[in-house]
């Protein structure tokens, strides 16, 4: 039964309800008419399959999306029944997660300052610079920027295992919306995996044989060293940013962006496309 909020949404505001779920959690067509179909009637995610005209397959891993995000949630039993909370208790999460980010951010600053300030030393304006990035929080939001404003190629070498990760972050959409040239340098162990890349990832792709891969992302001017061997994903929760060991070496070094992309298109050409 739809509560009289859902009602209202459904019968006067669902394109604005649309609007904001696309603006704010990056949703396409078929995931918004997920939300809104669930929001009218609770229901399987088979039956919601049936309703919006969606294969099964995308239709639980949309489910699995929107309950990461905390749009719906499911009620236990067999099959799961599934249901989306109000509109206004969405818009309430995400602007928790905004402040959470925000004080995240604020607390990074904070030891930037106590560390640097007092330390500073000036540098001449064509010096290279070093920096390391504490958190995944930090190391996230970098590698975003980094394809964001590449205009040439982005080079990307990552663990199968910490890749796989990245299915419900922003960085399939991010490489999805790049103008670059973007490859990627993995270690799937079969076919499956394989194929599970290819179709998330739009992007050239070399499988390599190895065990375990450095971590690196080259653009035409930077080049990031050591990323976090957990899945780069925000961090909202303060005292786990603090915590989080995470840690990588970002540089404008053009030795190092000489000598990183040599070992990237050694390995490129060793593996299989």
């Amino acid at each position: 039964m739809i509560t009289e909020m859902a009602k209202v949404v459904l019968e006067e505001d669902e394109k604005l309800v649309e609007s904001f779920l696309k603006k704010y959690y990056k949703l396409d067509p078929d995931e918004i008419s997920s939300y809104i179909a669930l929001l009218k009637k609770p229901s399987t995610l088979s039956s919601l399959s049936m309703r919006i005209n969606v294969d099964k397959t995308k239709t639980y891993r949309t489910g699995n999306k929107l309950i990461n995000l905390g749009l719906i949630e499911s009620k236990s039993g067999n099959p799961k029944i599934y249901y989306a909370k109000e509109p206004k208790i969405a818009l309430q999460l995400y602007l928790n997660t905004k402040l959470d980010e925000l004080k995240a951010m604020q607390s990074q600053i904070d030891i930037v300052e106590k560390h640097l300030v007092a330390n500073y030393t000036k540098i001449e304006v064509n010096s290279p610079t070093f920096v390391i990035l504490q958190g995944m929080f930090s190391i996230n939001m970098n590698v975003i920027n980094l394809i964001r404003k590449s205009k040439k190629e982005v080079k990307l070498i990552m663990d199968f295992n910490e890749l796989k990760k990245e299915y419900f972050t922003q960085l399939p959409e991010v490489i999805r919306e790049s103008k670059s040239n973007i490859r990627i340098i993995t270690n799937p162990t079969n076919k499956v995996e394989e194929k599970f890349l290819k179709n998330f990832m739009n992007c050239k792709i070399s499988f390599v044989d190895e065990c375990s891969l450095p971590r690196m992302l080259i653009t035409e001017n930077r080049v990031m060293l050591g990323i976090a061997e957990e899945n780069l994903r925000y961090q909202t929760n303060v005292e786990e940013f603090r915590n989080d060991p995470s840690t990588c070496f970002l540089t404008n070094s053009p030795s190092i962006i000489q000598i990183s992309t040599i070992t990237f298109e050694y390995m490129w050409d060793k593996g299989k496309k």
